[in-house]
């Protein structure tokens, strides 16, 4: 079978298998795993509450991106895995996304980066957009694997002081496996 049906075989098989896909578990909050195709590792993230509307696989393979929220708290998360040849570790996987993210959308305020064991973090506040007070909270947070960077972006509009722990109860259970 060539390399190419492999990976979409592969691919799909994958996302049958994500949260809301036709072969998840719809209760719990067992762990939901993401990976590249071809790759004997995954990672893993707790999920609970969370209902998945994009999940995309690029032709060749090489980057996948699911997205969806948790309907009860509106924490949205999308999770990017891509491979990269620019990125080594970490603090450069954050360096890459950083550099566009702050390009894109309305000004960024707060803006604080950290460390956190094999993670590079991003977190910032988006105040307004386009006149309106939206309070929108991000965090990105960013890994390096196997020649890939990952991100796991959470985003939480109207978003007040306390409801750190939102973000915190999905970062902390954030790993790769395998």
């Amino acid at each position: 079978m060539p390399s190419r049906i492999r990976r979409l075989v592969a691919a799909s098989l994958l996302i049958a298998h994500l949260p809301g896909g036709p072969l998840a578990e719809r209760a719990g909050a067992e762990p939901r795993s993401l990976t590249l195709p071809g790759r004997s590792w995954s990672l893993v993230v707790d999920l609970p509450g969370f209902e998945f509307s994009r999940r995309e696989t690029s032709d060749d393979g090489s980057r996948i991106t699911v997205a969806g929220e948790n309907p009860q708290t509106h924490l949205a998360i999308t999770i990017v895995i891509e491979e990269t040849r620019r990125a080594s570790d970490a603090r450069a996987c954050r360096a890459r996304i950083w550099k566009r993210a702050r390009r894109q959308g309305p000004p960024k305020s707060g803006v604080r980066m950290s460390e956190r064991g094999d993670m590079a973090l991003v977190e910032y506040l988006i105040e307004e957009w386009r006149g309106l007070r939206v309070d929108h909270k991000n965090v990105r947070a960013c890994l390096a694997h196997d020649g890939t960077c990952i991100e796991v972006h959470l985003a939480k509009p109207g978003f007040s002081p306390g409801e750190e722990t939102l973000f915190e109860a999905v970062i902390g259970t954030v790993r790769v496996d395998g």
